[in-house]
């Protein structure tokens, strides 16, 4: 038995049971012993003792002596100078703290949370989730993505799976119907009604690059080095063995005799390689030698090494089919794979728009040469960027992937768009309890050069330790984060922000400078926390651009803006009711934060918000040309969507109500009234109430705007009038200019009473 699997199937040789050993012994060697930043795990026998001796005698006599109660006090700590980071970096190894006035081996889970929330978590208290692994409300900043699959698609699995840290659910379409992906949906949706977490959806659905294998006899195929397989386009009813076909027609016109296949998503995890020995005169069979063979499965993922199988016709009907069941199932991004040219998001964008979903988000996957050749295009386009080793290890050579990780890292960040980085973080504990020392030090690494979030494929999704798989990333990347913070004690200023597509140039000028001294502030001043309102989520994407020290607690009137916050670096996303008044918003948010424990009395904190002010010196020709603008096609009207555009050339701000109604769809208006009336004490006074509201709305117009009624739905609860009719004509469009006011942007320091 090698030294790695020794390693995962004994914990060193302790002998212990997995489930119960103390997350600080996995990683309590892990520590920089040189200018290539080694990185190891000390287990027991002859390393321990080496370095045992090694720290008595750096560390005035005191040996290292691992306990089940942690490190001791004056624990040497390895400092390694990362060069593209400025500070001194250091990871030692302290105990994961249980939320504050709890004990770390208590039964009760739902405890750690406000009481108003325990009822609805009783499932955290059946003993398979330790509190001591449950992270502090506002500890970890790089989020973490995890793949759901048959082994953590139940309602009880995926919350377990929230409080120990998980950030965004991934579904990937390729595998399981629709049926399945639903109901995983309902189970989010369900935990962030109920419960203090707040998750976002991502649809995996593939692209237009994808080529599969067909279906196998058994479903699978064993493949040995030296055997010989056809890839065919015969599509015939059956094959004889070793022969099988693929998905698309055109794959043929891209391979060559002497290419390389990869054959990928197979039953046992490998990667089976195949040679393309010959192609056949018709073109319709591809004789391949397996150089390395494993089990492949039917419709396993296929690429060649170095090309692309681009084609127009490529699985169009079934990446519509799964646009069609995201926008049905509102879910909050879609990542699309293989995307090699800004143009294939914005064909997805177009499509999303015309099913009414504009607000999703389109996650671009860098997997071939063809995206790095591009990828200062892709990253303007898209909302948020994917590293997708596992592909983009097959189209580079190996010894690349780390620069254009840490390159493309660096791009998404001056371009404003979240970085994840995704793919073989854990693989081995798919099968074994405990990671090997390569796998700790790779998700070190990606901490390190502050990724927004790091995502769980395989590990999660079929793994036989999910759970544990997640609760040690995110002990690692605490760890990591923490001992960044002790030795940094400013954080480091952003590149330039070079995407300003969001709003207009000056504004976004004005609001990334704003957002750079707030950060500046709260660092110098050590403010607990950074509190910012936003509408859309950008304030908040422009604050974690900035990479503070203290959390970020971001404060939205929309559901699926708080839900897509989720995937930003540092940001904690809450939704409450903006009020006309900013004192009066101000003041909820600082009584949801007391609430769930994360601010205390007489904190100190930095408070970012746009107020109404000045002076409106919009001039009627100033008004015409906007509204000409916006309507070039001279229909007398513009859409709702567009006011606020409109609004931010003239550097204008609405009301938060009218702002709000300008891109707010039916769906996240109607979630948010549920959140509200499922969180309030008494669920009959709260519709009540929101029908008052509605019919206060209506009752209140004023020439500009028609209520449009308060629809109950099946769930009892109304849909709140819209002031803003969907078509608004020049008139109309005047006065709201003429209500509106100059935006003033504040940053605000505060102790909280």
């Amino acid at each position: 038995m090698d030294a790695d699997k020794a390693q995962r199937g004994s914990f060193g040789g302790t002998g212990e049971n997995p489930d119960t050993v103390d997350h600080w012994r996995i990683i309590q060697g892990m520590s920089f012993l040189g200018p290539v930043g080694h990185h190891g795990i000390v287990v027991g026998g002859r390393r321990r003792r080496q370095q045992q001796r090694r720290l008595r005698s750096a560390d005035n006599g005191r040996p290292f002596t691992p306990s089940a109660a942690g490190p001791p006090l004056g624990f040497h700590r390895h400092r390694y100078v990362h060069p593209s980071f400025p500070c001194r970096m250091t990871i030692a190894s302290e105990p994961l703290s249980a939320a504050p006035g709890v004990k770390a081996d208590t039964a009760h889970v739902s405890a750690l949370f406000p009481e108003r929330f325990r009822p609805f978590l009783t499932e955290l208290d059946d003993g398979s989730v330790a509190s001591r692994d449950v992270p502090q409300f506002h500890a970890r900043r790089t989020k973490i993505v995890c793949t759901i699959g048959p082994a953590t698609a139940s309602y009880a699995e995926l919350l377990k799976m929230a409080a120990l840290g998980m950030n965004v659910v991934r579904l990937n379409m390729s595998h399981g119907d629709y049926t399945f992906h639903s109901e995983v949906i309902a189970h989010v949706r369900r935990i962030n009604t109920e419960s203090p977490f707040v998750l976002a959806t991502m649809l995996d659905i593939g692209s237009l690059d994808s080529v599969r294998l067909g279906q196998m006899p058994g479903n699978e195929m064993a493949l040995s080095p030296g055997d010989r397989l056809i890839i065919t386009t015969r599509h015939q009813a059956e094959y004889p063995d070793m022969m099988t076909e693929v998905s698309d027609d055109a794959f043929m016109a891209v391979v060559q005799s002497g290419d390389v296949i990869e054959v990928r998503g197979n039953a046992d995890g490998s990667v089976v390689l195949l040679r393309v020995a010959e192609v056949t005169a018709d073109g319709t069979d591809a004789d391949c030698v397996v150089m390395e063979g494993g089990t492949i499965r039917s419709r396993a993922p296929i690429g060649v090494r170095g090309k692309s199988l681009r084609s127009p016709i490529l699985n169009a009907e079934e990446m519509e089919r799964d646009l069609d069941f995201a926008v049905q199932e509102r879910v909050e991004a879609v990542a699309l794979s293989f995307v090699e040219a800004p143009e294939h998001i914005w064909d997805v964008k177009r499509q999303l728009k015309e099913r009414g979903a504009s607000n999703t988000a389109v996650v671009a996957k860098i997997e071939s040469v063809a995206a790095l050749e591009r990828l200062s295009d892709i990253a303007e386009a898209a909302d948020a960027v994917m590293i997708a080793r596992g592909d983009l290890g097959a189209a580079v050579r190996y010894d690349m992937v780390p620069y254009w990780q840490q390159r493309i890292a660096q791009m998404c960040r001056a371009h404003g768009k979240p970085c994840i980085v995704s793919t073989h973080f854990l693989e081995s504990m798919v099968l074994y309890p405990t990671p090997t020392r390569a796998e700790v030090t790779d998700i070190s690494e990606a901490v390190k050069q502050r990724v927004d979030a790091l995502m769980l494929t395989t590990e999660t999704a079929s793994g036989k330790y999910p759970l544990r798989a997640l609760s040690l990333m995110s002990t690692v990347a605490l760890r990591v984060e923490g001992k960044l913070a002790e030795d940094c004690r400013l954080a480091e200023l952003p590149p330039p922000l070079v995407s300003h597509r969001r709003w207009a140039r000056g504004i976004s000028l004005v609001a990334e400078r704003v957002c750079s001294s707030a950060t500046t502030i709260a660092e110098r001043l050590n403010a607990a926390a950074i509190i910012c309102f936003t509408q859309r989520g950008f304030m908040a994407n422009l604050l974690a651009r900035c990479r503070p020290l203290c959390p970020i607690y971001a404060f939205t009137n929309s559901v699926i803006a708080r839900n897509k916050m989720s995937v930003l670096f540092g940001v904690r996303p809450f939704r409450i009711l903006f009020d006309g008044d900013p004192e009066v918003t101000v003041q909820r948010a600082i009584d949801e934060l007391l609430d769930r424990q994360a601010l205390t009395r007489g904190d100190r904190v930095v408070v970012v918000a746009d107020i109404l002010g000045g002076k409106n010196r919009a001039t009627e020709e100033e008004m015409l040309l906007v509204f000409g603008g916006l309507d070039p096609e001279n229909r007398g009207y513009i859409s709702r969507e567009l006011l606020r555009k409109g609004l931010r050339e003239m550097g204008l701000k609405a009301g938060d109500d009218v702002e709000l109604e300008t891109w707010l769809d039916e769906y996240d208006e109607r979630q948010g009234l549920v959140e509200e009336c499922f969180t309030a004490s008494d669920v009959d006074a709260c519709v009540l109430d929101r029908q008052q509201l509605c019919g206060d709305m209506e009752g209140e117009g004023d020439g500009v705007a028609t209520g449009a009624g308060a629809d109950a739905g099946g769930d009892g609860v109304p849909s709140r009038a819209r002031r803003l009719q969907a078509e608004i004509d020049y008139p109309a469009f005047r006065q709201l200019v003429q209500d509106s006011a100059e935006i003033v942007q504040t940053i605000q320091f505060r102790r909280i009473e």
